[in-house]
Formats: C-alpha cells, sequence, structure tokens
C-alpha cells in the first residue's frame, strides 16, 4: 500500500512539472495581452512662420535682382536692409491710426495697414493696390528711382499672396516634430498670423502639413480676427481650447512661437516655448521628454 501511495505521489509531482512550461507561456500571454500604459495626452500649438517654414533668401533676393541691389548700394550708399523700413514708412503714411503691439521677425512694428490684413479687415490685393497707388504719388519718398522700383518689388513679396508663398519652404526640423506630436497622439493646432489668401496658398503649396491637422485646430489671424501678441488672440485661442473640449494646463498644453513678443503674451495656463534660430533641442526634450530620448537610442542601436 505504501509503495502504491508513494507511486501516486511521484506520478502527481511528475504532472506538475510538465505542465509548468505551459502555466508559464500562459501566464505571460495574459501579460502581453495587457495594454501598455501610454503617456498623457499633450496639446500642441504650432506658429508658422519661423516654426514650420521660413522665407527662402536666395530665391527672395532673385525676385528684387542682384544687379538692382549692387546698383542700389553702389549708387545710393543704402543697404538693401534700408527697404523694409522705407515701405513700412511709406504704407504708415496711409492711415491715422498706427500698430505699436504686432511686429514682423525683426521686431520692427507693422504698419498698421499690414495689421489690417493679417486680421482678415481687407484683403492681401487690396492692401496691394493701396500700396502701390501710394508708391506712385509719393515719388518723394524715395532717394532715387532705383530705391523706388525696388520698393515696389517688396510691396510685392509682402502683398502679392502668390509670390510671398512662392518664397516659402519648409523648416524640416519643425515639420518633423509636429509630424512625431501627431503620431504619437497628441493633439495639434496651428496658431498664426497670416491674412486669408495668403494662407490659403500655404494649404494649396504644403498640403503634407495642413492636411493632417482639422480645420477646427486651425486658428488663423485672418479668419478670427485677431493678430498675436494682441491679448484678444489669446482670449480666442483659450475660447477655442474650450470649445474642443481641452482644458487649458500649464503642464499639458505647449506653444511654440519664434517671436519673443508672442512668448511674453502668451496665457499662463500654457507652457510656451521660444525657439530660436529654428533650434528645436529643447521644444522637444520638454514636449517629448524621456520618449524623445528612448527614441534616440533605438535609432543608434
Amino acid at each position: 500500500m505504501q509503495n502504491s501511495r508513494f507511486k501516486k505521489v511521484i506520478l502527481f509531482v511528475s504532472l506538475i512539472l510538465a505542465t509548468l512550461p505551459f502555466s508559464r507561456h500562459f501566464f505571460s500571454l495574459q501579460a502581453d495581452e495587457v495594454p501598455k500604459k501610454q503617456s498623457a495626452q499633450k496639446v500642441i500649438i504650432f506658429d508658422i512662420g519661423g516654426i514650420l517654414i521660413t522665407t527662402n533668401i536666395n530665391t527672395a533676393l532673385n525676385v528684387l535682382g542682384s544687379k538692382s541691389l549692387a546698383a542700389y548700394s553702389f549708387f545710393d550708399w543704402r543697404s538693401p536692409h534700408n527697404l523694409r523700413p522705407v515701405v513700412y514708412k511709406l504704407i504708415d503714411l496711409l492711415s491715422t491710426e498706427k500698430n505699436t503691439t504686432v511686429c514682423d521677425h525683426f521686431g520692427d512694428c507693422l504698419p498698421f495697414l499690414f495689421c489690417q490684413v493679417l486680421k482678415g479687415k481687407i484683403t492681401e490685393s487690396q492692401a496691394l493696390e493701396f500700396v502701390n497707388e501710394a508708391i506712385e504719388k509719393n515719388k518723394n519718398h524715395f532717394c532715387s528711382s532705383r530705391e523706388q522700383e525696388l520698393c515696389k518689388k517688396v510691396a510685392r513679396m509682402m502683398f502679392d499672396h502668390e509670390l510671398l508663398i512662392s518664397l516659402q519652404e519648409e523648416v524640416k526640423a519643425g515639420v518633423e516634430l509636429l509630424q512625431e506630436c501627431i503620431k504619437n497622439g497628441h493633439t495639434v493646432l496651428i496658431f498664426s498670423n497670416y491674412g486669408p489668401q495668403s494662407f490659403a496658398e500655404l494649404k494649396k503649396k504644403f498640403p503634407h502639413i495642413f492636411s493632417q491637422i482639422p480645420d477646427a485646430h486651425l486658428i488663423i489671424s485672418g479668419h478670427v480676427g485677431h493678430v498675436k501678441p494682441e491679448p484678444s488672440a489669446f482670449d480666442h485661442l483659450e475660447k477655442r481650447l474650450k470649445e474642443l473640449g481641452v482644458i487649458a494646463d500649464p503642464a499639458t498644453c505647449f506653444f511654440i512661437d519664434d517671436q519673443k513678443e508672442n512668448i511674453e503674451q502668451s496665457s499662463k495656463k500654457i507652457t510656451a516655448i521660444h525657439v530660436e534660430k529654428q533650434n528645436f533641442d529643447k521644444a522637444k526634450t520638454i514636449i517629448l521628454g524621456m520618449q524623445n530620448l528612448s527614441n534616440k537610442k533605438l535609432k543608434k542601436k
């Protein structure tokens, strides 16, 4: 009897040992089926100019004409950098109102008429007509006929929406960051100063950027009537976020811009990230964090 019981115990233990590998495999399958914890969803708000696109300087110089610029410098003793301020001063003559808040990428205040275009009050085409007429009627405003002709070209580069967008090229690092944010399931918005005609042209030229973003996530000054860095623009941004069901929180909501005045005016409910000279290292670290670093490590292997 004892020998029989001993055999039964041996048989029972053998069965347990035989099934252990299968049980381990079973439990490991169950563990794999448990969904991995994903990082918290974030809201990333992108500017366009200097972040996603930028002006190709060589193309712009070709429009102005290298010979014309050389003659301007040699005979008029003026730097080509002087052309933009000359045009600005002329445009300011067209209005009694002055803009003191909205600046260009050089930190200079834009003419009031330019701001009206950015707010969608008048179209780029209408503005170009006004400016061209002013250039013709105010010849004494220019130091020479050369400067006058060059300023006509500068005005076209500002208000001819087709020409303006033809001068733009992609900022690869910025577009890569935008696509990485979308890939990781984050909510992406565009918040930028553009006239309606120019933005429509921009969407045509860069469909791979804007086709990924719903229209409700596009906050363009020419569509909403508010321009950065005016407080009303950021009020509108917060309103849009609420409409989208997004609670503005500096821990999960980020705004990327290349102009310091826009960053300074940004809502305290949003973490503003200043990108200078198209260096996105800081933005990537803050937004993607360890996830971005781990991706880099994987690529090195």
